[in-house]
């Protein structure tokens, strides 16, 4: 007996006609999802400031710079990743503990908030300091770069190896906005997976329900067809229709009475 594998297309209209029936319950999901995540967001979200020092790597003997030449030059930028390590050095962090007086912040929580920048071909070093405000972050970046150069400084004996170019940056605005476009775009993936849950529905539907099926999937014609007698019932409410009888007795002859 040959088996004959049945396969089942999908075709662009199948797609729309998916979509025809859900794209409600998606429009609903999406705003839905977007103004519950935006009040999520709101309520669990805290701004963070990010103040900027610059520092700059030097070799400077006798501190009037008549000592400086290519060697000096050379050596400091064989120094620079040295002193990018340096920089989160556990002496490091604990001298800007103790110097801006932060009572109950551990090391290592500090040196999360730090971030270490090298501009290429430069002997730039950028160290960047995250707060839950402006001043703070300014304070504790200003502080950092101070405690390091005068680190880096006191091991080479007196010799100044790199110095605070400027200040840190007063920070206008958070440097962690909430994002709109990660709020639509969670709420659409939330509205696709509506979109999905119905198509796989439509797939695994393997029931006929109506003559189209009938003919689409069996490959048969339909004469006729027995209406459906909760979608009469549904029509006789919505339009004040009915089906009746006409009764030829006593005084009502004639007329037609309504079941």
């Amino acid at each position: 007996m040959e088996e004959k594998t049945k396969q089942t297309e999908i075709k662009l209209g199948d797609l729309l006609a998916v979509f025809k029936r859900c794209w409600w319950v998606m429009l609903i999901t999406l705003v839905v999802v977007g103004i519950a995540f935006t009040a999520f967001t709101n309520l669990t979200h805290r701004d963070q400031y990010t103040s900027t020092v610059t520092v700059w790597a030097m070799r400077n003997i006798g501190g009037d710079g008549a000592g400086k030449n290519a060697t000096d030059v050379s050596i400091a930028n064989y120094l620079i990743n040295d002193y990018k390590a340096l920089l989160t050095n556990d002496e490091v962090v604990k001298g800007v503990i103790e110097d801006q007086k932060m009572t109950g912040v551990s090391i290592k929580d500090l040196r999360r908030t730090v971030k270490v920048g090298h501009e290429e071909d430069t002997r730039i070093l950028e160290i960047s300091i995250t707060a839950n405000s402006a001043e703070e972050a300014k304070a504790i970046a200003d502080s950092w770069a101070n405690v390091f150069c005068a680190y880096i400084n006191g091991k080479m004996n007196g010799e100044q190896m790199i110095t605070v170019v400027g200040e840190g940056n007063l920070p206008e605005a958070p440097s962690n906005p909430v994002s709109m476009i990660k709020i639509a775009a969670v709420a659409f993936v939330f509205a696709v997976l509506v979109y999905a849950i119905y198509f796989l529905l439509f797939i695994f539907d393997d029931k006929v329900n109506n003559s189209k099926d009938v003919e689409q999937y069996l490959g048969l014609t339909v004469l006729g067809a027995i209406p459906d007698k909760s979608s009469i019932s549904s029509r006789r409410k919505k339009y004040g229709y009915g089906y009746g009888y006409y009764s030829s007795i006593g005084e009502g002859a004639g007329k037609r009475r309504s079941k």
